[in-house]
């Protein structure tokens, strides 16, 4: 997802603090055409040595198809 310069973060730093102190968050994607994006809650692993947050959707995820 493309981000500009003015909304991305100052460094690296500043995103790594976020998932760091959590383990919930939210899935966004694009809703069918003409109806707004889907959100889903999503809890996540973060490992910080590889900068990766890692899930494990549920197999019958309604919002697999839009990923």
């Amino acid at each position: 997802m493309p981000v500009h310069r003015w909304d991305g973060p100052r460094d690296d730093a500043e995103w790594q603090r976020w998932p760091a102190v959590r383990d919930f968050g939210r899935r966004v994607v694009d809703g069918p055409p003409g109806e707004p994006p889907l959100v889903q809650p999503l809890h996540f692993a973060y490992a910080p040595e590889r900068g990766e947050a890692v899930t494990r959707p549920a197999r019958p995820d309604p919002l697999r198809p839009a990923v």
